[in-house]
């Protein structure tokens, strides 16, 4: 009988020490995603976000890349916030086609078809503003890339004055990881922030 007992105690010890310890993971696991969840995804999202109200300016820089870019740079355009557009990067030919059909006039449009990268699109940018004695600009890009750009284009035009705006296309600290483009493009902004300041800078 006693004996019995002892192994239904052995039993029992047994198989608490086989399961508490998974059980203690998953509990880990969960606290560990819920703090992600709540804290580390929108502070992921909150670093790279900067979206300064729109300044009047003498240009207004259009980076080309998602939609969204352009519509937002010609609504600024219409809405008087600077006399030329300029519109840099590989799709610039297009963005400026786009544009004229918007019902901006050619005359005010400027092009930058040689960058590849945020940082030519700042170089190349800076070389078109002086070359049009251009002193302020507002820039404009996608919400994931405006804390690079405005890294970026500080470090080109220090004593110019550079508004950063973010296109309002819904992407916020709450839901950027629910969308795989976006997702896809904050993690690559963080690995090209690194780029910068070890390559480029």
């Amino acid at each position: 009988m006693f004996e019995s007992a002892r192994k239904n105690v052995m039993s029992i010890k047994r198989w608490k020490k086989r399961y508490w310890v998974p059980a203690l993971i998953i509990i880990g696991l969960i606290l560990v995603g819920f703090m992600a969840y709540k804290l580390i995804l929108p502070d992921m999202w909150n670093f790279l976000y900067v979206n300064e109200a729109p300044q009047k300016a003498d240009v207004i820089i259009v980076l080309s890349g998602d939609t969204g870019r352009l519509e937002y740079g010609v609504e600024l355009f219409k809405e008087g916030y600077a006399g030329h557009i300029i519109f840099s990067g590989g799709a610039a030919s297009s963005m400026r086609r786009d544009a004229i059909s918007m019902g901006i006039a050619d005359d005010r449009i400027l092009l930058d078809r040689r960058s590849n990268s945020t940082f030519e699109n700042a170089k190349n940018s800076m070389g078109i503003m002086q070359a049009n004695q251009l002193k302020t600009a507002i820039v404009v890009t996608s919400g994931y890339h405006t804390k690079r750009s405005d890294i970026i284009f500080t470090h080109f035009l220090p004593e110019s004055d550079v508004t950063i705006c973010a296109v309002p296309d819904g992407a916020n600290a709450n839901n950027w990881w629910k969308d795989s483009h976006t997702s896809t493009a904050v993690i690559s902004e963080y690995l090209k922030l690194v780029y910068y300041y070890l390559f480029e800078k």
